[in-house]
């Protein structure tokens, strides 16, 4: 078949073909012969299977990147929580061998004992692809106000920590520690989380279930305890009192600023995620991840 046969010209011998004409009288009209009719129905119909297995080919393609994004952005989306009560900071802003979980993101530290706030995923080559395709987008605006009221709530959460040692400290005139010394009377370290967290829970309104006066058991050889096996202090001898300091370090920290703190930053904290993920749902709700990265590109969108 001469290669001067325009590709047009086979596609418009195939349409005639599937429309019912013979070969033979395609051939007639064309003044050409049969078997080059033949030849050139049977190439348009080869490059016609090509273009349509590309094409296939294409959009599934399409879809799997598409998918992909998504994968990120619900990935993103889930790590924008509000951290538990519970959740334990530590006493010292230095940076401890592992971040503090929240959700999906983690808390560092950096060499001055300022927090750091990275999810889980952005440094992952398909999150650089996604902030390809949504280089304005409201979603990263939204994502830095999250990371700047989460950092505000964490560094008033480690001041309430070491506002409660002070407290403590200073209430039962006894030495907060981490190990049990070989004698004396002494505070447990869990004593300074149990504190915060009872403070916590009340500054923001949720029932607290740390501890009441009538759950702080005094045993004959001086412990302060906090129901079966969960030892709050020693203090042979003074143990009475020891309960009642307790106690008293609670409500002092209860009224204390940085227990005002924790609560405004977890107010801020709570608006800026609830808007976060109001700007996630938006987007989820195109059901499409507008503009190109390089890897669209290259498919040829």
């Amino acid at each position: 078949m001469p290669n001067k046969i325009p590709i047009a010209q086979m596609e418009k011998w195939l349409k005639s073909y599937e429309e019912g004409k013979s070969e033979a009288s395609i051939a007639k009209a064309a003044h050409r012969d049969v078997r080059t009719v033949k030849r050139g129905i049977e190439q348009a119909r080869r490059q016609r299977d090509v273009q349509s297995a590309r094409s296939e080919l294409l959009k599934e393609a399409v879809r799997s990147h598409q998918a992909d994004l998504y994968a990120v952005i619900d990935n993103i989306e889930s790590a924008l929580r509000v951290p538990e009560p519970k959740l334990a900071v530590p006493l010292r802003r230095p940076s401890p061998a592992e971040p503090l979980r929240v959700s999906g993101a983690a808390v560092w530290f950096d060499i001055n004992g300022q927090p750091i706030v990275s999810l889980a995923n952005e440094e992952t080559p398909m999150c650089y692809l996604l902030k390809e395709h949504l280089r304005r987008d409201p979603i990263w605006e939204a994502i830095r106000q999250w990371k700047g009221s989460l950092t505000a709530h964490i560094v008033a959460r480690i001041e309430l920590k070491q506002k409660a040692l002070v407290l403590l400290e200073k209430k039962t005139e006894l030495s907060v520690l981490d190990d049990k010394p070989s004698e004396g009377a002494w505070i447990y370290s869990e004593t300074v989380d149990l504190l915060c967290l009872s403070v916590i829970l009340r500054t923001l309104s949720m029932r607290d279930t740390t501890f009441e006066e009538g759950e702080l058991v005094l045993q004959p050889d001086g412990r302060v305890m906090l129901g079966p096996g969960r030892v709050l202090a020693e203090a042979p001898g003074s143990q009475e009192q020891c309960r009642d300091d307790i106690l008293k370090a609670r409500d002092s920290l209860l009224t204390s600023t940085q227990a005002a703190s924790v609560a405004e930053t977890y107010g801020a904290l709570k608006e800026d995620t609830e808007k976060a993920i109001r700007a996630f749902e938006e987007l989820r709700l195109l059901r499409l991840v507008p503009g190109t990265c390089r890897i669209c590109r290259r498919l040829g969108m």
